[in-house]
């Protein structure tokens, strides 16, 4: 899968999804399944244009950066993830439609013409690409051209479905609705399962996720005050404003190298070496103590084992990690992951 950012061009004859996709959820997946339906049928790539996120300013925090997102995408048989910039995803859905999708990526050397779409509860949509000329798209005006795009299918909440309802009513191409994924009778929003993991329910996030949370960043410096009793922890860097669960411990899997490896991770406060108020990432991979620092690590949250707590020092920090890794150990090895 090839990943495109920062100065986006054309990508040639695609068929292309878009929006945030923040957390891939469930209702993502079912745009992405449909998408390499349409990309399939239509003999061409299939692409997704990513709203991209990553360090956005303002309060609000988000599920996926966009690595995170190439991460989940690789190997579902999607050709392209493009990174779109803010200056284009944050334009009115109805200039976003006209401007983007069609003046910019509706037309290449050989051509485009959309062909078909999805969408999740988020309002990510699919549009496929079959054919066309640069020529038609810069003879109309705003993009649309009468042949340009031939059916979008768009979720029933898209955000983006009045702009599409008017360019298909202008004849611009078909719109066909789907219907949205749901769970406990409504919608996947990436906003549900953010509000699932700041009040503390993982599992209800995973179960609209469809997989383990994932936090990806480099290994960084730490304190080194774990290897001093055995327990080498890997320092995780973040993003200012990706989504950490709840302070606590968790199960997870260290996707590295090539290699999955399974730990526990400490997401939060660290009471018992300070009292910073920032929160960090610490993961303590069982049966490893390699040099990892500047490595890229791909790490998904599984399970809460329990909350934060102060120890009375570093030795009674491990036994307490024996405890919890043996938890982790007997849930891994129950549900098969690995």
């Amino acid at each position: 899968m090839e990943h495109i950012t920062g100065d986006v061009g054309r990508i040639g004859d695609v068929c292309v999804a878009f929006g945030a996709f923040d957390g891939f959820h469930l209702g993502h997946r079912a745009c992405l399944d449909l998408l390499l339906s349409v990309s399939k049928t239509s003999g061409v790539p299939a692409a997704i244009l990513s709203f991209d996120q990553d360090n956005v300013t303002g309060d609000d925090k988000i599920l996926s950066t966009e690595a995170e997102k190439a991460y989940y995408l690789k190997g579902t048989g999607l050709d392209i993830l493009v990174s779109l910039p803010q200056d284009l995803w944050r334009l009115p859905t109805a200039q976003f439609v006209e401007d983007v999708l069609v003046g910019r990526f509706g037309a290449s050397g050989g051509g485009v013409e959309f062909g078909g779409a999805a969408a999740g509860g988020d309002g990510a949509v699919a549009v496929g690409a079959v054919g066309g000329s640069a020529s038609d798209v810069n003879a109309a005006p705003g993009g649309f051209v009468a042949h340009g795009i031939h059916a979008v299918v768009a979720g029933e909440d898209s955000p983006y479905l009045p702009a599409l309802q008017d360019a298909a009513d202008r004849g611009a191409f078909s719109l066909h609705v789907c219907k949205t994924v749901r769970a406990g009778g409504e919608p996947i929003t990436s906003n549900r399962v953010i509000q699932a993991i700041e009040s503390d329910d993982m599992p209800t996030a995973i179960a609209m996720l469809g997989h383990p949370y994932l936090i990806q960043g480099e290994v960084v410096y730490g304190k080194q005050l774990g290897r001093t009793v055995g327990l080498p922890t890997a320092n995780i860097s973040f993003i200012s404003n990706k989504l950490l669960p709840a302070d606590g411990i968790y199960g997870t899997i260290s996707d590295m190298d090539g290699k999955r490896m399974r730990g526990i991770a400490n997401i939060g406060l660290r009471p018992t070496v300070d009292n910073f108020a920032y929160r960090t990432v610490e993961n303590f991979i069982f049966d490893f103590d390699g040099d990892i620092y500047g490595k890229t690590v791909s790490l998904e949250n599984y399970l809460k084992v329990r909350g934060v707590r102060k120890f009375k020092d570093l030795a009674e920090v491990k036994l307490q990690v024996n405890l919890d890794s043996e938890v982790v150990v007997a849930h891994f090895d129950k549900e098969g992951i690995s």
